[in-house]
């Protein structure tokens, strides 16, 4: 990065796991990425988390990726997954686009 001392990489670094795909998610989704950030329900309503439930601000970009998964995984429409299904699907994502525990910048 033009006048950081260290570069992208130095800041790549600093970076937990879930910036860091993040920002894979914003080249991915450019469009998405110009949109900041949304609320992102931890158990998608879909498959059947409360209107109200549990919710995180995320990037974008980043929740548009972690929908893609949970589609992938759980495709919309059909039945709900039983309790144990559900828990798989969730370990599955979050294993590989796992939430941020802190705010992300």
């Amino acid at each position: 990065m033009p006048g950081v001392p260290g570069g992208a990489g130095r800041i790549a670094k600093a970076l937990g796991p879930a910036e860091k795909l993040a920002a894979k998610a914003a080249q991915r989704y450019p469009k998405m990425a110009k949109l900041g950030d949304q609320w992102h329900h931890i158990v998608p309503k879909y498959l059947g988390g409360m209107e109200k439930g549990l919710r995180i601000k995320i990037p974008a970009a980043y929740h548009g990726a972690i929908t893609a998964a949970f589609r992938e995984k759980w495709p919309y429409g059909g039945r709900k997954p039983r309790p144990d299904e559900l828990r798989n699907i969730m370990c599955e994502v979050y294993g590989k686009l796992p939430l941020p525990n802190r705010p992300m910048r």
